[in-house]
């Protein structure tokens, strides 16, 4: 799993923003809440073919696609 800082880097690097990041390292982040159960997927055979930041990247270059063709 990621934690949401990584999550935020990842949409961060993807669309090219820097340093609007704010990190409170003494605050609870409540993740555990944010965790999605794969087991039984993952059980069934399925894996993913993409991965969480190649996939940010591909919905980047799409919507700067279609923002070039409006």
């Amino acid at each position: 799993g990621y934690t949401n800082l990584q999550i935020a880097g990842m949409v961060n690097r993807a669309f090219g923003n820097e340093g609007n990041l704010r990190y409170i390292a003494d605050q609870e982040e409540g993740i555990r809440s944010s965790y999605t159960d794969v087991r039984k997927i993952t059980k069934a055979g399925f894996r993913p073919a993409f991965t969480i930041e190649t996939a940010m990247q591909d919905l980047f270059r799409e919507y700067c696609r279609l923002k070039r063709e409006s």
